[in-house]
């Protein structure tokens, strides 16, 4: 009962001195000040580095691109310079950029960089749709600022990127990197941990790991990268079966990547058959590679078809055979001028040997794709791929059976069905 007593009557008193209407200032300035401060020190602190800044930029929330290096050379009069891998090795851009309070600090990049911008840019020079680009930031949260690192948080999506002092001229690095991209062309991996094999595909600058989740699912797990002078850099450390790893570092004599955690983990490239690279990449249709029968069913639809149907106004933004997220088969973005309507129609897609495909419409759909296929004819865009549920059975060829850039489709009962496919982005095809 005592130790009770006392209990509440330290209480009464902390009660009382908390109620006390005499403050101490605890601190020698106030927030704000502080924060001034704080902002000042970080312009100080980025404008530092003599040689700027080396940054892994992952744009878009799902980082469903992967990552690219960035160099930012910023000066203390709020001006900044950027150069990156996705432009010529000495080009660099010149903006404006600031630092301010927004639930901390935030590095803004006030006006446009032809370098910068480029992932944010709402007209979409690499890719990506019409009105976000490909989801790329302007304002940073700067959660860490040392002289070693500078951590930021992208204010929309979240992601993080890392900024560390350049030790190169940026020239350079960029000329030794692209010497290095140019060998990891490989589409498909194998990821050997310990004793077991896992398949990996290989989307654009994301690895793809075919395995099961802890009840035994076939799942598929994306990790995005960015390629460095050795190697690929994981956007976040990856565990599978107890082994964990960020970083593969390349074996030119081997062949093969390593990581630097755990021995028992290594990426071994393989060459898939050319109907497997098929299935499993994206390829993007333009009018101008498609044959006769192609080109004759596109021009039909876009003079007779649209014009009196109940999208007549809309322009096709891309096609695009594969799967994108919602399904295999014809994908596509129709703009009505102001945003874009996303759909896919669903093919089945059956392999032979190594060189052979069928296409199949399999009547199934998924976002707009119904619609238009009901409303704006679209049933004369797929023709040439499936011939409706029918199917039309293809000869593949490419140009190149290590990393194809293009891969031709060559209607084996019709050779005037030849279709040319890209696996980059082609914006506007009717206009290609």
């Amino acid at each position: 009962m005592k130790k009770l007593y006392n209990i509440f009557c330290m209480m009464a008193v902390l009660m009382i001195a908390a109620c006390s209407p005499q403050e101490d200032d605890l601190f020698d300035k106030s927030s704000a000040q502080r924060m001034n401060d704080a902002i000042e020190a970080d312009y100080k602190l980025l404008s530092a580095p003599e040689k700027g800044w080396m940054m892994y930029y992952f744009p878009e929330q799902n980082k469903s691109y992967g990552g690219y290096t960035f160099f930012l050379k910023f000066a203390e009069n709020g001006s900044v310079t950027c150069g990156s891998e996705l432009h010529d090795f000495d080009y660099t851009a010149e903006s404006l950029y600031s630092i301010k309070q927004s639930a901390g600090a935030m590095l803004s990049f006030d006006t446009y960089n032809d370098v910068f911008s480029l992932f944010s840019d709402p007209s979409a020079p690499v890719g990506g749709e019409q009105g976000t680009g490909v989801g790329g930031e302007n304002d940073f949260l700067i959660l860490e600022a040392t002289a070693e690192k500078v951590v930021l948080k992208g204010k929309k999506t979240g992601n993080l990127a890392t900024l560390v002092p350049a030790t190169m001229e940026w020239a350079d690095y960029f000329a030794q990197l692209d010497s290095i991209v140019g060998k990891f062309k490989y589409k498909s991996y194998e990821l050997t941990v310990a004793d077991k094999v896992y398949k990996v595909a290989v989307n654009g600058r994301n690895l793809v790991v075919s395995h099961k989740d802890a009840d035994g699912n076939d799942v598929t797990t994306d990790l995005p990268f960015a390629v460095t002078l050795t190697g690929f850099k994981l956007y976040e450390p990856f565990t599978i079966d107890d082994h964990q790893f960020s970083e593969l570092i390349f074996n030119e004599e081997a062949q093969k990547f390593t990581t630097k955690e755990d021995a028992a983990v290594t990426l071994t490239p393989v060459i898939p058959p050319l109907n497997v690279q098929f299935q499993t990449g994206v390829w993007y249709v333009k009018l101008s590679t498609l044959g006769a029968e192609g080109q004759f069913y596109w021009n039909y639809w876009n003079e007779k078809v649209k014009p009196t149907s109940q999208a007549p106004t809309e322009e096709i933004y891309f096609v695009a055979i594969g799967n994108m997220g919602d399904g295999y088969g014809f994908n596509f973005r129709s703009y009505d001028g102001k945003g874009l309507y996303k759909g896919l129609l669903g093919f089945d897609c059956t392999l032979e040997g190594e060189d052979t495909v069928t296409l199949a419409f399999n009547l199934t759909g998924a976002g707009d794709g119904v619609w238009y296929y009901n409303n704006a004819g679209y049933a004369y865009l797929i023709q040439p791929f499936c011939n409706g549920t029918k199917g039309i059975t293809f000869k593949l060829t490419t140009d190149d059976i290590v990393d194809p850039t293009e891969i031709t489709l060559t209607a084996i009962d019709n050779p005037e069905n030849v279709i040319t496919l890209y696996n980059e982005q082609v914006s506007w095809p009717f206009d290609e």
